[in-house]
């Protein structure tokens, strides 16, 4: 018979479940912190995100906002010269039908006619006299 009380160790189920236990309530814990962390980045990150779309959307409204007067600058020059243009264009119409009168060769005589003193040769003369009557 031994001498001391010391009995010992088995290993019996109990202590199993115990060291499986406090195994599992580390391995959540520890899943519990690798989630945080997950979502602190990911928080983190969304609001980078918004950030960076913030600062791009003021951008773009002060840049309209700066392209407003010179487009209106420019349609107000572009109606000046519609204008312009609505005016000029009776005259330039009446300018290339008279262009393409002077070189078509079947109205040759009738440009010479109306641009010189010449005459067609082919024409005769027409006198009107006077004449008595008995």
């Amino acid at each position: 018979m031994p001498m001391n009380n010391i009995k010992p160790f088995n290993k019996n189920q109990s202590s199993t479940n115990v060291i499986d236990i406090v195994s599992l309530e580390r391995q959540e814990k520890e899943a519990k912190k690798n989630l945080k962390k997950y979502c602190l980045y990911r928080s983190l990150e969304n609001i980078f995100k918004i950030g960076i779309n913030v600062s791009i959307i003021s951008l773009s409204i002060t840049s309209v906002q700066r392209l407003i007067p010179y487009n209106e600058i420019q349609q107000h020059q572009i109606n000046q010269i519609q204008e312009e243009i609505n005016k000029v264009s009776p005259r330039v119409e009446r300018l290339e039908e008279n262009f393409g009168a002077t070189f078509d060769p079947r109205l040759t005589k009738r440009v010479m006619k109306e641009n010189t003193y010449k005459v067609d040769p082919t024409l005769r003369p027409i006198f009107f006299t006077e004449t008595q009557q008995p």
